[in-house]
């Protein structure tokens, strides 16, 4: 899925995203960039298991070196990030194919 060349659909889906985690912790977890950054990777990936979302998350987070790193982890924003997830993922809502419109159905 080449997200540039579905503009559209991407930017509807990342607004449904982000709907959806509304009410999680913004102050917690994760930045900005790292939840589009998250949202890109499970749309590129999917299907993408829970626990390789969490590792990719937690190599993204420190190799971004904004809250936590590989020399200073941040052990409550890394478990934070988790929790997002976790929650994020217990839906099939965030499933970039629920839709008809998915990329992969084209």
């Amino acid at each position: 899925c080449v997200l540039s060349k579905r503009a559209d659909w991407w930017a509807e889906t990342v607004r449904r995203f982000v709907a959806h985690n509304i009410d999680k912790d913004r102050l917690a977890a994760p930045d900005g960039d790292l939840e589009l950054a998250l949202y890109q990777t499970m749309v590129g990936a999917w299907p993408l298991s829970r626990e390789r979302c969490l590792a990719w998350a937690q190599k993204a987070a420190r190799e971004a070196k904004n809250r936590t790193s590989w020399t200073k982890p941040d052990a409550a924003f890394e478990a934070a990030v988790n929790d997002f997830i976790t929650a994020s993922t217990t839906t099939t809502t965030l499933s970039p194919t629920s839709s008809a419109s998915s990329p992969r159905s084209r």
